[in-house]
């Protein structure tokens, strides 16, 4: 597939029928509760389980909400967009993969599908935000920066209903909502006076920021609603070097920082003003200039449990808990398997919300699906 990145709000031509069967029933059944590690000790990796979807770099990475078809979406960093039927057989054509190529102007930063599966929201550097009609792959522009795209960069996002909060690269954090007219700014506030590489928020009222001046802040969603100057409700200090990412658990009870000082910080109570890290884990950040940088994705079913990619050899996928202590260690590396084991570094990670998967993208926009 191909899509139109110029123009005000133009999308690729709607094409029906391509993806139809992204939503067609294979009675697959979710995962059930328990220990969600020891249902993760089970993941592997088969060849079939890998596959090109963009031609670049990995930079962002989602999957889709649904139960009856594996799909998984990501992005590159020359803003080609491609979605993945991990289900197609490998011998098919094209391997079950739609890729978009003209999509943005500059790197994709953000993908998320919305609850319903029917459109994802996708963000660029080039300061635009685009919905996707999944089943018509008709991508709609919702938002554009007022400023020039050599000017500002988007960084980040993080979707909530209909809301996307974006990070950007002048310290400032905007949320844009696609009911209000032409995809406004609802809320825009100053978060730091250098760039903000990260925005988060887990469904409550406490939005997290984190960048090049090397603090974790929290605030509160409801005085920034309100306007005016608002302060953080933390500011979490102890990295020296930039934050890569800060994410927070689905509970709202802690946030994990990754940072380019090789370190990964665990906080918790931050929404009480709590500032000093609970654990601090020492672990090789250092991705270089050829692969995305690593951020932490807590997994949907079990607030405890994140995941990181990891620079170890062989490469694996690191999965850690949280314990009731606040300390959180390495509970499993996955390898892939015997017969094929992970080739190569996975920046990023994205578990499936319900079903027993894992996704990972490494530099050269191939995916991997460990199931």
């Amino acid at each position: 597939g191909e899509g139109e990145g110029e123009g005000e709000g133009e999308g690729t031509a709607p094409r029906p029928g391509i993806l139809d069967d992204i939503l067609g029933n294979t009675g697959r059944t979710p995962a059930r509760g328990g220990d969600r590690v020891a249902q993760l000790r089970r993941l592997t990796l088969r060849e079939e389980g890998v596959a090109k979807v963009v031609q670049h770099r990995g930079t962002a990475l989602a999957l889709h909400p649904g139960t009856d078809r594996i799909i998984v979406a990501t992005g590159d960093k020359v803003g080609q967009v491609g979605l993945w039927n991990v289900d197609a057989p490998a011998s098919s054509a094209t391997h079950g993969v739609e890729t978009y190529d003209a999509v943005f102007r500059g790197g994709v930063v953000g993908l998320a599908f919305t609850a319903q599966g029917d459109t994802m929201y996708a963000a660029s550097k080039d300061g635009t935000v685009r919905l996707m009609d999944v089943r018509r792959e008709h991508f709609r522009e919702v938002h554009r920066a007022e400023e020039a795209m050599d000017e500002l960069e988007l960084t980040d996002m993080h979707v909530e209903g209909t809301t996307a909060f974006l990070a950007r690269s002048d310290g400032s954090a905007h949320a844009v909502d696609d009911r209000s007219r032409g995809g406004g700014v609802v809320i825009k506030w100053n978060a730091s006076d250098r760039k903000l590489n990260s925005v988060s928020l887990a469904g409550g009222n406490v939005v997290v920021t984190a960048g090049l001046d090397q603090d974790v802040k929290a605030w509160d969603l409801r005085k920034l609603r309100a306007g005016g100057k608002p302060k953080p409700l933390a500011v979490m200090k102890g990295h020296t070097k930039s934050i890569n990412h800060a994410a927070v658990s689905g509970d709202n009870g802690h946030v994990v920082s990754v940072s380019q000082d090789n370190t990964v910080k665990i906080w918790a109570d931050y929404n009480l003003g709590t500032s000093k890290a609970v654990k601090s884990l020492r672990r090789n950040n250092h991705t270089g200039r050829w692969l995305t940088r690593f951020r932490a994705t807590f997994d949907p079913r079990d607030p405890r449990v994140f995941y990181l990619g990891s620079m170890e050899r062989p490469r694996r996928a690191q999965i850690f808990r949280i314990d009731d202590t606040h300390v959180a260690n390495v509970a499993l590396d996955l390898f892939g398997s015997a017969d094929f084991p992970i080739p190569s570094v996975l920046s990023l990670l994205e578990p499936h919300p319900t079903l027993p998967v894992l996704v990972g993208v490494n530099s050269s926009g191939r995916c991997h699906a460990l199931r």
